[in-house]
C-alpha cells in the first residue's frame, strides 16, 4: 500500500501485529490473543530486584515522611494531615485501577507499538478528565467534609482536591512501563514521587508551614513523578497512532479492577478517617503514626504482584 509500511509478524497460525500507519482494531486484536512472549529468568530476576529496591526505597521514604511530619507538626495538625492523606488514597482508588488497566493493554503481545501509543493517549485523556472532575467535586464538598472531620481550616482539603486532580496522569505512564516490562524505569518513577515529597516537605516544614507544607510536598511529588514517567515513556516511542480504545472494552477491564482496589484500600485506610471523627486530636495523632507504620508493612509484598501482573 502506497504511503504506509505494513509488516505482519506471524506466530503459529495467527498474526501477532501490524506495524506502520495501518493497524488492526485494538478490540479485535485483544480478542485473538495467544501466549505471551517468553520472559527469561534473567529478566524476571533483574526486574524483581529493581522493583523490590524501588518499593523498599518508597516505603522507607514514606516512613521518613511520616516520622518527619509527626515530629515537626503539632499532634492535632498531624491528625489533619493523616486524614487528608487517607481521604486522598481512598478517593484515588480509580487511579490504581487505571494503572493496572494500562499495564494490561500495553502488555498484550498482539499490540503494535503504534497501538500501544494510541491506548496510552486514550487512557491519559480519560484520566485527565476524570481527575479534573473528581478534583472539582472534592472542592465543592470540602465544607461539609471539613465539618465532619472537625478541621479548623479548609486549606488542607483544597490542597487535597488539587492533588486528587493531578493523580490520574502518573498511573498511565507507570502502567505503560509495567506492561512493557521496563521494571527498573517503573521503580525509578515510583520512588521519585516519595523522594520529591520528602525533600520538598522537609524544606517547607522547617519554615513552619505545618500540614499545608506537607501536603504541598505530596503535590510536588505527584507532579514530578508524572513528568518523569512521561519522559521515560516517550523516550522509546517511535510510532504514533490515532487509534482509540473502545469504551466497552475499557469498562470491562476497569470495573473489576476498581472493585478490587476499592476493597483493599478501604480496608487499609478507612479507619484513619473514622478515627478523626470519633477520637480526640491527641489520640488521633498517636493512632495515625501506628496505622501508617502498619500500612507500610502491609504494602511490602506489593512488588511481587507488580512484577508478575503483566
Amino acid at each position: 500500500m502506497e504511503g504506509s509500511s505494513l509488516e505482519i509478524v506471524h506466530h503459529g497460525d495467527s498474526a501477532i501485529h501490524a506495524r506502520g500507519a495501518v493497524s488492526t482494531p485494538i478490540a479485535s486484536v485483544r480478542g485473538s490473543r495467544s501466549a505471551s512472549p517468553h520472559l527469561s529468568l534473567r529478566s524476571l530476576f533483574s526486574g524483581g530486584v529493581a522493583l523490590v529496591v524501588g518499593t523498599a526505597a518508597g516505603n522507607i521514604l514514606s516512613l521518613v515522611f511520616s516520622l518527619m511530619s509527626a515530629r515537626l507538626i503539632a499532634p492535632a495538625n498531624y491528625a489533619t494531615l493523616t486524614a487528608c492523606l487517607s481521604l486522598l488514597v481512598v478517593a484515588a482508588v480509580p487511579a490504581a485501577a487505571l494503572q493496572l488497566a494500562t499495564a494490561s493493554y500495553t502488555a498484550d503481545p498482539h499490540l503494535s507499538s503504534a497501538q500501544s501509543s494510541g491506548v496510552r493517549r486514550t487512557l491519559l485523556r480519560g484520566g485527565v478528565m476524570f481527575g479534573a472532575g473528581l478534583g472539582v467535586l472534592a472542592l465543592l464538598g470540602s465544607a461539609p467534609l471539613g465539618s465532619f472531620l472537625h478541621l479548623p481550616s479548609l486549606i488542607p482539603l483544597w490542597l487535597t482536591a488539587v492533588i486528587l486532580g493531578a493523580s490520574f496522569i502518573g498511573p498511565v505512564y507507570q502502567g505503560s512501563l509495567q506492561g512493557a516490562h521496563r521494571f527498573a524505569a517503573l521503580a525509578l518513577v515510583m520512588s521519585s514521587a516519595f523522594a520529591i515529597r520528602v525533600v520538598a516537605a522537609a524544606l517547607l516544614l522547617v519554615l513552619g508551614t505545618g500540614e499545608v507544607g506537607a501536603l504541598t510536598g505530596v503535590l510536588l511529588g505527584t507532579v514530578g513523578s508524572a513528568l518523569l514517567g512521561g519522559i521515560l515513556c516517550r523516550s522509546t516511542e517511535t510510532v504514533h497512532s490515532d487509534e482509540t480504545l473502545p469504551l466497552r472494552e475499557l469498562a470491562r477491564t476497569l470495573f473489576p479492577t476498581f472493585i478490587m482496589q476499592l476493597s483493599l484500600t478501604s480496608m487499609l485506610f478507612i479507619d484513619t478517617l473514622l478515627s478523626k471523627h470519633f477520637f480526640t486530636p491527641a489520640t488521633v495523632g498517636a493512632y495515625a503514626g501506628l496505622a501508617t507504620t502498619a500500612r507500610i508493612l502491609a504494602y511490602l509484598p506489593g512488588a511481587l504482584s507488580v512484577l508478575l501482573f503483566p
